[in-house]
């Protein structure tokens, strides 16, 4: 690759605004696979945030990096200096800086990771678990790209699910980071495959997966397809571990207990190997003063001796229990159907015909909002500004909105002529829009993307769908 290719710029969000910071398409942009790293700035503006750095105490030293001349694929021991790595579990990562320095910062695609991790066995350094810092030089000749940049005090980095990310100080300044786990199939994705990566590699994964789907299968509506097929697959592959366990235990004579779960129990770990330990436990007794239990996987309870000779199996779910979250876990219909709100803008949309009723927030994967539909004098602020164009004022007679349609090739009709349709302005949804001048009609399901089969021979045939009442 070119070397401009290999050092691709940072995608970067400028924040103006609190309504900004919340906008869902910050989050849809920030978690695409296609950005592995985004940098958000402004935050701490746009948020009003308090401004009161600490300063640093007299003679502190700055603590950079490794130098440029002593960066090897070796262990780092630089405590400012996060060492190169994933999050746990694939998970996401946001971290603020909140002064007085600067940091700078290094990343790579998850689809590089396993020839980094390749590095590092080259170089007798664990990629898992141990502390490495790449040379560059190395990952370019391998055409990895890697984006850099500096995080500015008041600054938030984003980092997506499975960037390899390293980072150091290039001054005296605080970091807060933490892991978040937005419910999207590629994070999903990308978690279990960790999970059982590091099960292979005998290392525990932080977020205990099988619990936690089993909690978003109990508590949380998905919509998203690809998700839902994956952690319905998991579900079922976790039943049926429990079902041949049960089986198998009850063939042997071995008595299982039921002990239900308690509210805010934590999952489980085995003592030995650090593997998960879903709804069946192995259980013993260490006396040492006081009594002290340790829960075990199966092969570790089996390994201790004697069979399960001393081990206490105990059973937190009933096969049932699990059956029927099993079964009541079902994918929500699509956004847009027939009687469900544009989730994804996480408002609705008004009648179109309601006298007084404000569409809330309909412009906002534009970044923006539009104006109250019935403020007399109020502008649509900008939410055709990704067109280059704005809008024409509300209130201005005769005016025309200026091409806010443009990137469909069409342009909208004037706002003051009677009888006129607009051209096409819902055609970036796949659908035309119902004509303007028809009385009483309202624009019924603006996700009407379901199958509503467009009218026979008109120009806009090719888009397969018209809204009608």
């Amino acid at each position: 690759l070119p070397r401009d290719k290999l050092n691709p710029p940072t995608p970067s969000i400028y924040l103006e605004s609190k309504r900004d910071a919340f906008s869902p398409v910050l989050l849809q942009f920030c978690t695409d696979p296609k950005n592995p790293i985004t940098v958000i700035r402004g935050l701490a503006g746009s948020l009003r945030l308090s401004e009161s750095p600490q300063k640093p105490p007299k003679n502190t030293p700055k603590t950079p990096g490794p130098s440029e001349g002593d960066r090897r694929w070796r262990e780092v021991t630089v405590a400012a200096s996060p060492a190169g790595h994933q999050e746990n579990n694939n998970f996401c990562s946001v971290n603020i800086n909140i002064g007085p320095g600067d940091c700078e910062w290094f990343a790579v695609h998850e689809h590089y990771w396993e020839t980094i991790s390749a590095f590092c066995d080259r170089h007798g350094v664990d990629y898992l678990t141990g502390s490495w810092w790449p040379i560059l030089e190395d990952l370019y000749r391998s055409n990895i790209p890697v984006y850099r940049f500096v995080q500015r005090p008041g600054d938030l980095v984003w980092i997506n699910a499975g960037t390899v990310h390293w980072v150091q100080a290039t001054g005296w300044c605080n970091n807060i980071a933490w892991n978040v786990g937005p419910l999207t199939a590629y994070q999903y994705q990308l978690a279990l495959e960790r999970y059982e990566w590091n099960e292979v590699k005998n290392v525990k994964s932080i977020v205990p997966m099988i619990h936690v789907s089993w909690n978003v299968a109990r508590t949380v509506k998905i919509s998203d397809p690809d998700l839902y097929k994956m952690i319905k697959y998991c579900l079922l592959q976790s039943i049926k571990h429990c079902q041949v366990q049960r089986e198998s235990l009850v063939r042997a004579g071995k008595k299982i207990a039921y002990q239900g779960r308690v509210k805010d129990e934590p999952a489980y770990y085995c003592n030995e190997c650090d593997v998960e330990v879903f709804n069946i436990l192995f259980v013993t007794s260490e006396t040492g003063g006081r009594n002290t239990y340790l829960v075990h996987c199966e092969g570790c309870a089996r390994r201790r001796g004697g069979g399960l000779g001393g081990v206490i199996v105990l059973e937190q779910y009933k096969t049932e229990e699990l059956m029927q979250i099993y079964d009541g876990f079902t994918l929500v219909r699509h956004l847009g159907e027939l009687g469900h709100t544009w989730a994804h803008l996480g408002h609705t949309w008004g009648s179109w015909d309601t006298p007084g009723h404000t569409w809330d927030i309909p412009g906002a994967h534009l970044g923006h909002t539009w104006g109250s539909w019935d403020t007399p004098g109020h502008t649509w602020d900008i939410p055709g500004a990704h067109l280059g164009h704005t809008w024409g004022s509300w209130d201005t007679p005769g005016h025309t909105w200026d091409i806010p349609g443009a990137h469909l090739g069409h342009t909208w009709g004037s706002w003051d002529t009677p009888g006129h349709t607009w051209d096409i302005p819902g055609a970036h949804l796949g659908h035309t829009w119902g004509s303007w001048d028809t009385p009483g009609h309202t624009w019924d399901i603006p996700g009407a993307y379901l199958g509503t089969a467009g009218r026979a021979g008109t120009h806009l045939g090719h888009l397969g769908h018209t809204w009608e009442s």
